[in-house]
């Protein structure tokens, strides 16, 4: 079973994890401060971080931005724990690299929930990685996914889904919207996904550029957006 580290300055938030954690068979360690958690971290395993923001002397911004700066630690799942009115914490970590954020008060349903999906993603980008050395096979797949499409420019397209992208992933997409406009669109790679939260569950801001778009392309992107602008002034 996997290895959990939870950082916070608040006894009872530590108990809690370890307490909550533990009956679903979780191991978990426990650090009050960002030095003592550096040190846990520099001689265990750990499959993922949990750490409070907002504590005394080093933060969990200090702790994040230390292991995002080893190349080690690069890859190891963190996530913040953070208040619901603190948003500027939540935008201010998804910056410095954490994978995840957790909103206190935390809710036991909710939290287990992010923490298996976040040992999940590790325990998928692992099997990836080893498999990356087999056979490669070329081939291509069709999957039909809700999506909120939020925003579209001349370099690429903004979307909302639930779900997770890694960055670089390939895609290809289709709008309505855009078919209506002779607007087909190129490949897409994934430039950035962060998590956010939309209808009280975890979603995810996928933003992404063309591959290989063209001139004349682009072109009829602005084109459509300056038609678009038109339209919402006059309505």
């Amino acid at each position: 079973m996997a290895d959990i580290l939870i950082v916070d300055d608040d006894v009872a938030i530590l108990k809690f994890g370890e307490v909550l954690l533990g009956k679903f068979g979780y191991s978990v360690k426990t650090s009050d401060n960002v030095l003592d958690a550096i040190e846990k971290i520099k001689h265990n395993s750990f499959d993922l971080v949990l750490t409070d923001a907002n504590m005394p002397r080093f933060t969990g911004f200090d702790l994040v931005r230390t292991l995002r700066s080893e190349e080690r630690f690069k890859d190891l799942p963190v996530a913040m724990l953070t208040g619901r009115k603190e948003k500027e914490d939540i935008k201010r970590a998804i910056a410095l690299g954490i994978d995840d954020y957790i909103i206190k008060p935390i809710k036991p349903e909710l939290f287990i929930e992010k923490v298996r999906s976040l040992l999940d993603r590790k325990g998928q980008a692992k099997k990836n990685r080893e498999g990356s050395t087999g056979v490669k096979l070329d081939a291509t797949g069709f999957v039909r996914l809700d999506i909120n499409l939020t925003g579209i420019n001349a370099q690429g397209v903004e979307f909302i889904t639930p779900q997770f992208f890694d960055k670089g992933t390939a895609l290809s997409l289709g709008s309505i919207v855009l078919s209506e406009h002779s607007l087909q669109l190129p490949q897409l790679k994934v430039s950035q996904s962060r998590p956010i939260e939309k209808d009280g569950r975890e979603h995810w801001l996928v933003k992404t550029v063309y591959c290989g778009a063209t001139e004349d392309f682009k072109k009829k992107v602005n084109d459509w957006i300056q038609f678009m602008n038109q339209q919402n002034m006059a309505s």
